[in-house]
This record gives structure tokens, C-alpha cells and sequence, in this order.
């Protein structure tokens, strides 16, 4: 509650808003990162020589967010090592004229590596199941479309999946908790581990980006009509159920790159009235419902499940949930 307040303080004032983003690291200065996009395309910034075969970034965005993903491309493209292909799914009843409805500054970018592929709505589950679909012996690396991502972020999740092949490596986990048996509600599982961590507790956070291979997953990953229904809106918990029912094990990063850098700081505060998938889900409680509607159709007793985890570190280092806890809490 006083982690609470102290956010609220210092996201109603300008000043002590702007100092707080500057001094966490939250906010993306935009004027700065256009002159490095505009010398990119121009052929003044180099990308790495480094590019691993069968690895693709996937990740999706929507018409009101569009204009600003260049920030967001520009990070994967910037990279200390490259995929194969960086691949933006972008749904076509919401382009309805494909490229003509794109800004040119991301057409522009296709040819550093760039693949805009057009697909069915399927809400925030275009960022994994269309690359599943289309590229089933490929690693997938998963994105969001409102961060800026550090240069190393790819290559920690490579190398630590080429330490752990048969793990699902995350940059960053939340802990399942439980409460005499039964699974506390999502707003009060423990946000944001560091640490090295192993098991079947360890929920992939949205933002951090995992590295998906569908050897990994449930044979119902792809079921469109059944994570519809039963998660609408919540594609980390069904690529949560679709890991552990496989019996694959989910690996936090060692050295996760933890700061996480919003293109629009405003809109994940919630300064303007935006629409974001996390606030939504979390302050109706859907989470809850869609984590019990999957439990509930795969006859799952989640302790028993997750209790076979295995921690490979201590708990003690641990942050709560960014969007609950003051701004100092995710450094």
C-alpha cells in the first residue's frame, strides 16, 4: 500500500514524473532515437554481423499503436546478435489497405530484416501463433510493441538457451503463489524475479520476451478457437499451460535485462486514456477468470502440478509488479 502511494505521488506531478522516468530509465527520448533511425536508413549505423539461423523475433501491434512501433523495430534491429528475420504480424481487417495504411519510416526498415505479415485477428496472440503456424522448426523470440529493448536482450536469451536446450528461457518470471493449496489471485503472485530460476511456478512476464520452440509446447498451443474461448485475453497464461502441460520447464535469465523502457511511459501508467491489454486484465480481475476457465477445462490441480518446481536461487531477490508498485521498484 505505501509502495502504492509513493507511485501515485510521483506520477501526479510533472516534475517529479519526469525526474522518476529519467532517473529509472522508463522513458524513450523519441527526437533522439529518430536522428539514429533516420542514419540507419541512410546506411550511417551498421547492424551486427552476427545473425543466428532458425531464430526469429515475432511480435504484433495494432492501428493506435502503429505510428510509434518504429521505436520499438529499431531496438530488435540494433541488436548485438541478428535473427533470421524480425517478423511484425499485423491483422488485416485492421489494415484493410496492408502497406498504404503503414508509415514509410517502417516500410523502410524491411530491408534491414524486416517481414510485415498479414494474419486473422486474433488479438495479442498474433505476436506467437501465426510464427508457430508458419515457422514450426524455428526458435521465437517474442516481443512487445510499446518497449525499447536493451542491445543485449536477444543475445542473453540465445546464449542461455544454448546452456538449457530443453528449457523455455525468459528474461522475466513471476512467481504462482498459493494459500493453503489454492492459487492466490494474479494482482498478489511475486512480480518480476531476478535470479537465476527454474520450474513450473514461473509465469513468462509480458514485456521481457521468451524464447518459444513449438517442441516446448502443448499440442492445443494453436487452437484458435479454444484459447478464445478460454483466455481472450490472456495469451501469457495460455502459453503458460501450453509450456508446463508439455512438461517443459521455464528458465529466468541469470542476467535478465531488467530495466524496461516504455515508448510511451504515459499510456503504461495510465496518464492517458489508452487502451493497454495488462490494465485491463488486471483491475477486472479477467486474468483470474481465464486462469480458472483453463484450470477448470484441462482438469488441472495446479499445486500438485507446480509443486515439482525446481528454485535455483533464493526468492529474496524479487520485484513486484511494476504496475501496482512505485516506479524505484523495477531498476
Amino acid at each position: 500500500m505505501a509502495n502504492k502511494k509513493i507511485r501515485g505521488f510521483l506520477l501526479s506531478f510533472w516534475l517529479t514524473r519526469e525526474l522518476s522516468f529519467f532517473i529509472y530509465g522508463k522513458k524513450v527520448y523519441k527526437k533522439t532515437i529518430d536522428k539514429k533511425i533516420v542514419a540507419f536508413i541512410k546506411g550511417r549505423r551498421k547492424l551486427s554481423e552476427k545473425r543466428i539461423d532458425h531464430l526469429i523475433i515475432s511480435l504484433t501491434s495494432f492501428p493506435q499503436r502503429i505510428s510509434e512501433i518504429k521505436y520499438t523495430i529499431y531496438s530488435l534491429l540494433d541488436q548485438t546478435i541478428l535473427p533470421e528475420k524480425i517478423i511484425l504480424w499485423l491483422a488485416e481487417s485492421q489494415f484493410p489497405n496492408k502497406e498504404h495504411d503503414l508509415p514509410e519510416e517502417l516500410l523502410s526498415l524491411r530491408k534491414f530484416g524486416l517481414l510485415i505479415s498479414w494474419c486473422e485477428d486474433i488479438r495479442s496472440y498474433k505476436k506467437l501463433i501465426p510464427a508457430l503456424e508458419w515457422f514450426p522448426k524455428h526458435y521465437i523470440a517474442t516481443a512487445d510493441d510499446d518497449l525499447y529493448y536493451k542491445k543485449t536482450w536477444l543475445e542473453k536469451l540465445w546464449l542461455e538457451h544454448l546452456k538449457y536446450p530443453d528449457d523455455l528461457i525468459c528474461h522475466l518470471g513471476a512467481k504462482i503463489l498459493f494459500n493453503d493449496k489454492k492459487v492466490l489471485p494474479y494482482t498478489q503472485w511475486i512480480r518480476y524475479i531476478k535470479g537465476k530460476l527454474l520450474g513450473e511456478r514461473i509465469l513468462v512476464c509480458s514485456g521481457g520476451g521468451a524464447l518459444y520452440h513449438k517442441r516446448y509446447l502443448h499440442n492445443d498451443i494453436c487452437k484458435k478457437e479454444l484459447f478464445l474461448n478460454l483466455a481472450p485475453y490472456a495469451d501469457d497464461l495460455w502459453f503458460y499451460f501450453m509450456t508446463i502441460l508439455n512438461d517443459t520447464k521455464i528458465r529466468v535469465v541469470k542476467k535478465p535485462c531488467f530495466k524496461i523502457k516504455y515508448v510511451d511511459p504515459y499510456r503504461e501508467y495510465g496518464l492517458n486514456n489508452e487502451y493497454t491489454l495488462s490494465t485491463n486484465n488486471l483491475y477486472a480481475n479477467f486474468n483470474d477468470k481465464q486462469l480458472q476457465n483453463i484450470i477448470e477445462h484441462y482438469h488441472i490441480n495446479l499445486y500438485s502440478l507446480t509443486n515439482k518446481s525446481i528454485v535455483d536461487s533464493s526468492l529474496k531477490d524479487v520485484v513486484p509488479e511494476l504496475g501496482t508498485l512505485s516506479l524505484s521498484d523495477v531498476n
